[in-house]
């Protein structure tokens, strides 16, 4: 919580047992390789890229259901995105971001080996 890289139900109740969103891992996974690398201090900065190449990457995909992400997700999933972390999902032909699904342990696994074979 004091790092920024997750939140709580407020300051003082994390509730773990609670399944976690696609969205929130976004902000999970990019908030954590950025303190890791330490030597950034945003996901822009780590990667050497502008809002307007992160936007270009993501915008090409077209998610189906872009509008469906929460507000203060939407950075996290554009970069994780645009880095080839989170690919999203075809659902009978429609590619879809599913933010608010919950993320499962095999979407886990496959997006930390993604990140893990998109080293800087």
């Amino acid at each position: 919580y004091k790092l920024g890289i997750m939140n709580g139900i407020d300051q003082t109740t994390f509730d773990g047992r609670r399944a976690t969103t696609r969205q929130e891992f976004a902000k999970i996974i990019v908030g954590t390789v950025v303190l890791m690398r330490g030597d950034a201090t945003d996901a822009l900065t780590l990667y050497n890229a502008t809002q307007a190449q992160v936007d270009e990457v993501y915008n090409a995909r077209g998610f189906a259901d872009e509008d469906a992400i929460s507000n203060w997700a939407k950075p996290y999933v554009r970069l994780a995105v645009s880095y080839g972390i989170i690919n999203g999902s075809n659902d009978y032909g429609v590619l879809n971001i599913n933010p608010k699904k919950s993320i499962t342990r095999q979407e886990v696994a496959v997006t930390l080996a993604n990140y893990n074979g998109f080293k800087k």
